[in-house]
């Protein structure tokens, strides 16, 4: 569960796009002087589009794997409800579980993936409206 380099490179670059001068040398994401000329903007929006995308594939494999672990989860504590236990996953013995110990793991986890989206859509509203502002003042 993390980018590929071409999502990580994406997310750098969001983080370095900015108003100022445009110059291929010294400000190479600048907006101003040119830089929409440049493709600066165009090069900005697939740039959010990849990193974007890479966020839900990387929210979805998280999601994916919290589902198993409480499949799996939901098994043990099915089997341990149905009789004696002589193995859960292998181990043999008897079997204590905390519960609210693993709720509050998930709980936590999922808590950060929601964050993580909420940040996301937070980035995206700025840069669209950057973009919209940007558009209207300077053009195409």
């Amino acid at each position: 569960m993390s980018f590929t380099p071409n999502e990580e490179n994406s997310g750098d670059r969001l983080n370095r796009y900015n108003g100022g001068s445009y110059d291929p040398t010294t400000n190479p994401l600048g907006f101003d002087d040119g830089g929409n000329q440049a493709g600066v903007f165009t090069a900005m929006l697939k740039d959010v589009v990849t990193f974007g995308r890479g966020v839900v594939r990387v929210t979805l494999e998280a999601l994916a794997a919290m589902n198993t672990t409480a499949a799996r989860f939901e098994a043990a504590v099915a089997a341990i409800k149905a009789g004696p236990v002589s193995s859960v996953n292998g181990q043999i013995g008897a079997v204590t579980i905390d519960l609210s110990t693993i709720s509050a793991e998930v709980e936590e986890q999922l808590a950060e993936v929601k964050a993580a989206q909420a940040d996301l859509v937070a980035a995206q509203a700025g840069l669209l409206d950057d973009g919209i502002a940007y558009t209207l003042a300077f053009g195409n």
